[in-house]
Order: C-alpha cells, then structure tokens, then sequence
C-alpha cells in the first residue's frame, strides 16, 4: 500500500489529473491523496512533495499548496513561489480526466481559470498567461 505521499511522487503510479475520472466517477489517486494529506494538515509533506517530476501530482500538490496560501494556513518561500510559476509556464501538458474522457491539456490552463489566477495572486505569484 503507497502513502499519500508516493502516490503524489512516483512516476511508476499512473493516474489522470481531474476531480472525477473513470465510469464510476471516482476521485483519481492523486485527488485522494492530496485531500488526505490537507485534511490531515501534513503541510510539510506537501511541500515536500512539490519537487516531485510525477506532472499530475505536482499539479495536485501545487493546488493544495495555493490553496493553503490563500487561507494563511501556510506561507510559501520565495523558492516555492518560483518553483510553482515557473512549472505553470513550463509549457507541459496533464493528462485530464472527466469521467471515461481523457485528454492532454496544457497545465497553464488549469491555472488560468478565475479561482486558480485568484490563488495564486493571493500567494504573491504572478503567472505570465501570454495574453
């Protein structure tokens, strides 16, 4: 059995990046495990695992991490801060899932959206979109 953290970290677990994914509708792995280790409050586990290469959990553990920020329930580091909008801008695509649909899309454009943005801004990181 993995931990919430390996499951955010190995490159060996695959899972698509959505809140829903599968016939079922059930939570991918990686929404499991980031929302197991909030609720718990293991904040330094998180940031731990924000230097994973796994792309869907680095884009679970950024969202935990900007959503955590925005509440004041951590602080990030000017090197968290850099890490996160440099990874944004990176240009990589997830692999997300809704429902039985999987498609690559690009992460800027999960972050794009008016809540993530918010996040985000709220945390002293400024995402250059291209627009």
């Amino acid at each position: 059995v993995q931990t919430d953290y390996e499951i955010l970290t190995s490159q060996s677990i695959s899972y698509g990046y959505g809140d829903v994914c599968g016939e079922a509708g059930m939570p991918s792995k990686g929404k499991v495990a980031i929302d197991n280790l909030i609720r718990k409050r293991e904040y330094e586990e998180i940031r731990k695992a924000l230097f994973t290469k796994n792309i869907e959990g680095k884009v679970y553990v950024i969202e935990g991490l900007i959503a955590l920020g925005a509440k004041g329930s951590v602080t990030l580091t000017d090197e968290e801060k850099q890490i996160i909008k440099s990874f944004i801008e990176e240009g990589l695509t997830v692999q997300w899932c809704d429902g039985c649909e999987y498609m690559n899309i690009p992460v800027i454009d999960l972050f794009y959206r008016p809540r993530k943005n918010e996040e985000l801004l709220k945390n002293g990181i400024k995402v250059d979109y291209g627009n």
